[in-house]
Parts: C-alpha cells; sequence; structure tokens
C-alpha cells in the first residue's frame, strides 16, 4: 500500500508539472483578432496576414534547431494540401533557415521573423506554436507543442 501512494504521488506531481509547463508556454498568447503582418518570405515574396482573409489560414511558428517541429513538418505538410499555411520561422538565423529549408524540401510558405517581431506580437514563448485563424481573421484556437495530422485539420475545419 506505501508502494502505491508513493508512485501515485510521484504520478500527480509529474501531471502537475506537465500543465503548469502548458499554462505557462499558452499565458500570453493572443486571442481575438490576428495581429496583421507583413514580411517577405524566404522567397522574397511579400506576404501579409490581412490578404489571407475570407480563407482560413493555419499560422505556425517553428525554430530549425526545434525537434518537435521537425517532427511534426509532414503534418504541416499535409495539412498544407487541404488549407492554406503561414509558418513563421523564429528565434532562428536566416541563413540556417534557409538552409534548413532547402536541405529539408520544405514546400511551405515560410516567412523569417527578423528579432522575433511576430512572435512578440503574438506572445509566443515556445515553439512550435499554431494559431488557427478563421475567414474573417480571428483566432479560434492555439496550440503549442506537437500537433497531429489530424489534429491540424479538425481544427482548421472546425473552427472556419
Amino acid at each position: 500500500m506505501k508502494k502505491y501512494k508513493k508512485w501515485l504521488l510521484q504520478f500527480l506531481i509529474v501531471i502537475v508539472i506537465f500543465f503548469g509547463i502548458r499554462f505557462y508556454q499558452q499565458q500570453n498568447l493572443i486571442t481575438g483578432v490576428a495581429p496583421t503582418f507583413n514580411q517577405k518570405s524566404l522567397n522574397d515574396e511579400s506576404i501579409n496576414l490581412a490578404s489571407y482573409q475570407g480563407d482560413p489560414v493555419l499560422v505556425h511558428f517553428w525554430a530549425n534547431w526545434c525537434p518537435i517541429c521537425k517532427a511534426e513538418q509532414s503534418n504541416i505538410n499535409i495539412t498544407n494540401d487541404y488549407y492554406k499555411i503561414i509558418t513563421i520561422a523564429s528565434f532562428s538565423q536566416r541563413d540556417e533557415i534557409k538552409k534548413y529549408v532547402s536541405d529539408n524540401d520544405l514546400n511551405w510558405t515560410v516567412v523569417y521573423d527578423s528579432g522575433n517581431l511576430i512572435a512578440k506580437k503574438y506572445g509566443i514563448k515556445a515553439v512550435p506554436a499554431s494559431f488557427f485563424v478563421n475567414s474573417k481573421g480571428e483566432i479560434k484556437f492555439t496550440e503549442v507543442g506537437y500537433t497531429t495530422t489530424i489534429g491540424f485539420l479538425a481544427r482548421m475545419f472546425l473552427f472556419d
């Protein structure tokens, strides 16, 4: 019985730590109308979030050094076949991001967030972070951490 109580206490401590970290990561994420930005993609294409109004869009923050972001790449690729996606590379250097995109054949729009200005607007503390923006430009759902393909597709479908 003593072992059971000790195991239960350890389990509860892990759960509290897990939810504490999740709360910390998400506490400053913005809600409501998505902050607009006008930035160049790595292909020197002008990307303006306001121009996506009328369509749901996934605004996804990531970094090249992030193992969870790398694990999520195939999920983003598949989601990109069905919905518009703007990925924002933050907390990294531009040349590193360009090399990473080239080496990994990423086929989605990548915006380099110079000085992490866009990440600050969105309240990002950790990557990956995703903002599901509906066709009216409103953030309907946010997620920090790994998201499956089904998770991306379901949220995009449900929250538009």
